[in-house]
């Protein structure tokens, strides 16, 4: 009889792959717009491991398990890159798991804040690459969900209104409508007007603001006798964000004379 010894040498035949922490095939994260994270230049996992638990998860965030089913060099998930759109805002880089430490992972740093007003999704795709010659690749797509921060101060249509009114209109006459504008979303965006101040200060019982369309409407009848001929509204428009913003405008009202005496 003759022993045969057969060696194998493995052939880099299977491509890297990621399994995403949902298990699919791409991966949506939910970031903060415009987080300002740190400089981290040069990136190393060093710097990943420390930044990782200290500083807001959006700043450095473990996007799955990388993988490759060959041996050695050639089962090595070597090199990551991401495309144009993922490059403005995030460096990449593969690093030991902060989940699951034998494995190997593939981080992104968020070195620039996007900004939810200018877009609210970010897709970009990413590219792994193993250590063989020549190297296999796959391409994934990441999908960046940005999440509004309240950082605009609502904004009048005019810094100042002006109106004349006859003294005798009667009591709900329309005087005029305020508008603002607020460029973030949801809550952070929505708007509700008040009325701050009011010179002489007697008027303030003769006006009211609808809180929601901005119509300024009189409360029974303004007397100009008793009233004098101008008066001055301090109007705020206030948006409904957890830490509220909020700007204000003033409306002149003159009321011209009638001969009621």
């Amino acid at each position: 009889s003759v022993a045969v010894s057969v060696q194998v040498t493995d052939v880099n035949d299977n491509s890297p792959s990621i399994r995403f922490r949902e298990g699919q095939y791409r991966l949506r994260l939910s970031l903060e717009e415009e987080l300002v994270c740190p400089p981290a230049d040069p990136l190393s996992c060093e710097v990943i491991a420390r930044l990782r638990g200290t500083l807001n998860q959006s700043c450095v965030i473990e996007v799955g398990i990388v993988e490759d089913r060959d041996t050695g060099l050639e089962g090595e998930v070597t090199g990551v890159t991401l495309g144009a759109a993922g490059r403005e805002y995030f460096t990449p880089i593969i690093c030991n798991s902060l989940k699951l430490m034998t494995r190997r992972a593939v981080f992104i740093y968020n070195r620039a804040g996007a900004d939810k007003e200018n877009q609210t999704l970010l897709s970009f795709a990413m590219s792994l690459q193993d250590g063989g010659s020549p190297p296999l690749q796959s391409d994934w797509l990441l999908e960046v969900q940005l999440s509004d921060v309240n950082d605009n101060i609502p904004s009048f249509s005019e810094e100042r209104y002006g109106v004349s009114l006859a003294e005798n209109v009667t009591h709900g006459t329309v005087i005029l409508k305020v508008s603002a504008v607020d460029e973030d979303q949801g809550e952070n965006g929505t708007l509700r007007y008040s009325i701050l101040e009011v010179t002489p200060s007697n008027a303030a019982a003769f006006l009211s603001v609808d809180s929601v369309t901005g119509e300024m409407r009189t409360v029974g009848v303004l007397d100009r006798e008793q009233l004098g001929s101008r008066i001055e509204v301090t109007v705020q428009s206030a948006d409904q964000g957890a830490a509220p913003l909020s700007s204000t405008s003033v409306v002149v009202i003159t009321l011209t004379d009638i001969n009621d005496n």
